[in-house]
């Protein structure tokens, strides 16, 4: 349509130079203009993953993201590649209520490991369960002696959870006025201290004990949180386009039927060689 028109000569000499510059701004516009879609459509999309450092989920080892949902995740959007243009751009480990407003902030960010809940709902478009999950009452052998059998039997005492996390929502809900803290490691001093009587924790929470120089054989499980002990799930940010969504989403069903994420979980064992590793690095960190 726009190609030469043949039998009419282009001009040459003094009008050719005149001329040239009006066919090159048209050229350029004709450019940018008409291969728009087909670009669009074949340009990639970057995505961003967003997350908090959760053995053995997802870990940083020497700057690198590691863990069994990482490794996961990885596969997935290299599956999802094929049916849909896509590639990670970037992983950013961040603290969780950093990490909970920059999931929502903008197109193809993928959060995880994420309760799903009713509050979370439709706040999200949901790829696939990533992980078991398991909710667990620690208290300190020096601290109260009630091993509870119901969660009622708590609210006379203090409980801390993770400022704006799933724990905090469910607590709160459940009438209780818990103690908020940011991270672990004030857990485990607090506990330790007999600041707080009891602290609901997650899978990491051992990982977390040896990190910070303390025995785990004195932080004692005493009450699973069935409520809470779910699937954590892989979720996109809600202007992340639908066909990125749906192209996860079909490339999840395949990795599923190959049973990966059960594959990687065996792998990332807690003396497995890159978990000794990461366990070592965290104690050194924080012996300075």
């Amino acid at each position: 349509m726009f190609g030469r028109i043949v039998g009419i000569p282009l001009p040459s000499g003094k009008y050719h130079n005149l001329i040239s510059p009006a066919i090159k701004a048209i050229t350029a516009v004709l450019t940018l203009c008409l291969p728009v879609h087909i670009q669009a459509a074949s340009a990639p999309a970057n995505l961003e993953l967003i997350t908090e450092d959760f053995p053995p989920l997802q870990i940083q080892l020497n700057n690198q993201p590691k863990g069994y949902v990482v490794e996961f995740i990885q596969a997935l959007v290299k599956e999802a590649a094929q049916q849909q243009p896509m590639v990670i751009k970037e992983v950013h480990f961040v603290p969780w209520r950093r990490a909970i407003k920059m999931s929502q902030d903008g197109p193809n960010k993928l959060f995880f490991s994420i309760s799903r809940n009713q509050q979370r709902e439709s706040k999200y478009h949901w790829i696939g369960p990533v992980s078991p999950y398991e909710v667990v009452v620690y208290k300190h052998k020096d601290g109260p002696t009630l091993v509870p059998t119901k969660l009622d039997q708590l609210k006379p005492y203090r409980v801390a959870v993770q400022a704006g996390g799933s724990l905090d929502t469910y607590f709160t809900e459940q009438d209780f006025t818990p103690v908020r803290v940011s991270y672990t490691r004030q857990t485990i001093k607090m506990l330790r201290a007999n600041h707080i009587d009891y602290a609901p924790q997650v899978n990491s929470f051992l990982y977390r004990i040896e990190e910070f120089g303390y025995n785990p054989d004195d932080f004692i499980p005493v009450m699973k949180v069935d409520d809470l002990s779910k699937q954590l799930w892989l979720a996109a940010s809600p202007e992340t386009p639908l066909e990125v969504v749906h192209a996860l989403q079909a490339a999840y069903i395949k990795l599923s039927e190959i049973n990966l994420l059960d594959d990687l979980i065996s792998i990332y064992t807690p003396n497995s060689p890159v978990m000794l590793e990461y366990r070592l690095q965290k104690r050194l960190k924080n012996q300075f």
